[in-house]
């Protein structure tokens, strides 16, 4: 899966570069490291030559990393909103000059949404649509006319299965306490810890569970089991009385 996410970015990357209406734009890739200097020379160079046939100057889109957020925080899974943000510049003076682009801000913008809306990207993600507020206006860079598109895609984060967490230890003589592994992994293995602190491999101070052990009154025990191929368990806590 994460691979999948990770391969977003390029993807709307490259369906852009592969439309023809796209093809005089300078793309960039913001993951990869660009020097800020060559968007500026695409945005401010009458000369601009990048060495990639059949640019010009004067716009350029910028593909970002994407984000993910959900307003679902307690859902199983969890279900997410990704949005692929992208940022088109442009420099009216170059721009709209013979050689330029000859493509405003807002055209491009709109064509980008035109392009993703309802694109498949396939794997985890639904198709592209956008967002609430698609098309923004961005006034963080001077002498630019700047714009945010921003596109999302929802879908379901499947975690690795989770170790049950085991049941809270049984007292047998006086502060002898006895774990037992969980039902749905037998073979788990249970750290726990006397200090309080998290009980994990982790943890310098946790300790693995392999035989029935004293407390002081007072202690407060924290355990977790751990499976293979799992994500730790919840962490379970009692104080020794």
């Amino acid at each position: 899966m994460n691979s999948q996410i990770e391969q977003i970015q390029p993807d709307v990357f490259n369906k852009l570069a592969s439309e023809p209406y796209f093809a005089a734009i300078s793309l960039f890739q913001i993951r990869k490291e660009r020097f800020q200097s060559e968007i500026d020379e695409a945005l401010s160079s009458a000369t601009f030559d990048p060495g990639q046939s059949g640019k010009r100057p004067g716009a350029t889109i910028e593909v970002l990393m994407p984000l993910i957020k959900t307003n679902l925080v307690n859902a199983p899974g969890p279900v997410v909103t990704l949005e692929q943000r992208l940022i088109v510049k442009e420099n009216p003076q170059i721009n709209l000059a013979a050689g330029g682009v000859n493509l405003t801000a807002e055209e491009i913008a709109v064509e980008i949404l035109q392009t993703l809306h309802q694109f498949y990207l396939g794997g985890i993600c639904q198709a592209l649509y956008p967002a609430p507020e698609a098309i923004v206006p961005n006034g963080g860079f001077p002498d630019l006319v700047a714009y945010d598109v921003v596109l999302q895609a929802t879908f379901n984060l499947t975690p690795p299965g989770r170790a049950g967490c085991p049941l809270p230890p049984t007292e047998g003589p006086p502060l002898t306490l006895t774990f037992t592994a969980p039902v749905s992994d037998p073979a788990a293995a249970i750290y726990f810890t006397t200090d309080g602190s998290f009980p994990g491999p982790g943890n310098a101070a946790a300790i693995v569970y392999t035989a029935p052990f004293t407390v002081t009154s007072g202690a407060r025990i924290r355990w977790a089991a751990y499976a293979a191929n799992k994500l730790g368990s919840s962490t379970g806590m009692a104080v020794i009385t």
